[in-house]
């Protein structure tokens, strides 16, 4: 009886191994394709991991809550959303001339392109520091931005160049007034520096959290201040260019314009890539 018994014990917990070592080799047959590839579940993983990452609110909000902003800022002043009079309009349209004159040959002259990059070399200069090494290359490598900072500064010299081709293209083609050049050329500084902005917000986070000289850090706040400034003045000059001295069609021609050849490059290149970052470390 004794023995009868272990032999069925025996025989049972063989079956039991047996049935376990199918299930594992179906599982693992599930799991690689024939091509070598992830199995079904991981993908399913990875693109539910991409849409979690696509849906983050606050990645969305730093990257389109400032280009919300430049095309409210070209709504209110190509629509009129008030009126003076044909005298009060002449006194403020001179006054508004006169004070930010000096804004219109910035952001229609070559300074306009240069504006990104002297906040993008300041940055380097303030962030540069921020190291780590790197077994691959066997040498320090840069951390945070500054890891991008060639790619940043090449996105930004083509804009600039496909800025003053597109420019010189259009006004040749079509020499009468269409749209308004200068929201079309500011189009591209402002969201240049936008992206310099998430950028130095990005290594500011980097430089606290290793404890670098407070120096470091107040230089890098000072260069994202600086481009909250240039992005304020931005909005200010296209604001009065709209209200003044552009009908609202040539305002909106100049926007759309400006948003597929300028803005969306440097988002899709700079601005997106930085929120990203720049969420994820705030875990927003």
């Amino acid at each position: 009886m004794t023995t009868g018994a272990n032999a069925r014990a025996r025989s049972g917990s063989n079956a039991t191994t047996t049935a376990r070592q199918t299930t594992t080799k179906q599982s693992a047959a599930r799991t690689t394709t024939r091509d070598g590839g992830t199995s079904e579940g991981a993908k399913d993983d990875g693109e539910t991991t991409a849409r979690r990452v696509k849906k983050k609110p606050g990645e969305r909000r730093m990257t389109h809550a400032p280009s919300v902003m430049w095309f409210a800022t070209l709504a209110c002043g190509g629509a009129r959303v008030w009126s003076s009079g044909a005298v009060g309009e002449r006194a403020l349209k001179a006054s508004a001339t006169a004070r930010f004159g000096w804004m219109d040959d910035v952001f229609s002259s070559a300074m306009g392109p240069a504006l990104p990059l002297t906040c993008a070399l300041a940055r380097w200069f303030a962030a540069s520091c921020v190291t780590e090494y790197d077994r691959g290359r066997e040498g320090l490598v840069p951390l945070g931005t500054c890891a991008h900072i060639r790619a940043d500064v090449e996105a930004y010299l083509y804009v600039a160049a496909t800025r003053l081709l597109a420019y010189a293209t259009l006004r040749r083609a079509w020499p009468s007034a269409f749209m308004s050049d200068h929201v079309f050329l500011a189009a591209s500084v402002f969201t240049a520096v936008h992206g310099e902005v998430l950028s130095c917000a990005v290594d500011f986070l980097i430089l606290v959290e290793r404890r670098e000289k407070p120096l470091r850090r107040t230089a890098i706040m000072c260069v994202a201040l600086y481009g909250v400034a240039v992005m304020a003045a931005t909005c200010v000059e296209v604001f009065v260019t709209a209200r003044f001295y552009h009908r609202g069609l040539e305002t909106a021609v100049a926007a759309v314009l400006g948003w597929f050849v300028l803005q969306r490059p440097l988002v899709l290149a700079v601005v997106r890539p930085r929120a990203r970052e720049l969420a994820a470390a705030l875990a927003l």
